[in-house]
């Protein structure tokens, strides 16, 4: 089974995730493995159709922008060669 860098970052405690509040999670693409965080407070933004439709039929709350206030945030940047 693959790990994604998330789950191994949250795992290893690079990354920690507060105890309640909204986390914003910045223009994840349709692959990006989002398991490790909770669905119920995760709020993904992105304006690409394809991956906002993708974690919509996931059950993710989605928007285009980000709307009111949030407790974290993650940002996925793309790779480029």
């Amino acid at each position: 089974m693959v790990v994604s860098r998330l789950t191994l970052a949250i795992q290893d405690g690079d990354v920690v995730l507060p105890e309640s509040g909204r986390i914003a999670v910045f223009y994840p693409d349709a692959e990006t493995d989002l398991s490790s965080l909770p669905k119920d407070r995760a709020h993904i933004i992105q304006s690409f159709y394809p991956d906002h439709a993708a974690f919509e039929q996931q059950g993710y709350d989605c928007a285009v922008a980000p709307e009111g206030v949030y407790a974290a945030s993650i940002v996925f940047l793309p790779r480029y060669k």
